[in-house]
């Protein structure tokens, strides 16, 4: 479990800090080359720690700006993508932004692997 939430944690970490200052895709990168640099003992647990790490950030920060807002802001996106909840609208952040960074742990898994 550890080999799992300690690189989510450091993914989330890195992924947050250098989303402040570059684009949203930076996640991607961030994830691989930590993925490349932390030994995971699989390339399940590497996809998930991605997965973890910047689903989690994007939850929480999607949940932050709703909250921000007073709730009006999640709504009116929603519909505008025909969703019958705002909080499914959350869902499906976390859910992009995790499959986005758990590919690109995945990849930088791989390649290391690949290397060896």
């Amino acid at each position: 479990m550890k080999s799992i939430l300690y690189p989510a944690l450091f993914i989330a970490i890195i992924g947050g800090a250098l989303q402040l200052v570059l684009p949203w895709w930076i996640v991607v990168i961030a994830a691989a080359l930590l993925s490349f640099i932390i030994n995971a003992k699989s390339a399940f647990a590497a996809f998930l720690s991605g997965f973890l790490g910047i689903g989690a950030l994007w939850f929480c920060y999607a949940l932050f700006i709703h909250l921000k807002t007073g709730g009006i802001l999640t709504p009116k996106v929603a519909a505008v993508l025909t969703l019958s909840n705002s909080f499914l609208l959350l869902i499906i952040t976390a859910l992009i932004g995790g499959l986005v960074a758990g590919m690109g742990a995945l990849t930088g898994n791989l390649f290391r692997q690949m290397l060896r």
